[in-house]
């Protein structure tokens, strides 16, 4: 019996020594870190272009307003009332909405624009 016990504790020993001799090799240092890339500073944009895009955050907003106080109302409507308050709501934004489009439709064209006459050779 005392040979197996011997053996154990030598197993156990020597596994304990293989484990406290691999574990430095397993550790590694931190990758360098890379600074994060910069983004040049974008040029100002040309007066008309930011009227345009401070008229469309303005629209923007109010279109938010009136839903959020939509959303409010609905809250405690009733389903007949609910539909009746959707469909305001829809007819109400429909114009509103459709200016919103065309008025981001020009905004990006004029930014298409401004890019073309800024390129090298363009």
């Amino acid at each position: 019996m005392k040979i197996i016990s011997v053996k154990n504790i030598l197993l156990a020993a020597g596994l304990a020594g293989v484990c406290v001799l691999s574990a430095p090799a397993q550790t590694t240092t931190p990758p360098a870190t890379t600074p994060p890339t910069v983004k040049p500073a974008l040029p100002p944009l040309p007066p008309a272009i930011q009227a345009l895009v401070d008229q469309f955050k303005t629209n923007s907003a109010a279109l938010i307003a009136a839903r959020q106080a939509v959303i409010a109302q609905l809250k405690g409507a009733t389903p007949d009332q609910r539909k009746a308050i959707i469909a305001a709501l829809q007819a109400q934004n429909k114009d509103l909405i459709a200016q919103q489009r065309a008025l981001a439709k020009q905004i990006r064209d004029q930014l298409r624009a401004l890019r073309k006459a800024q390129k090298p050779g363009g």
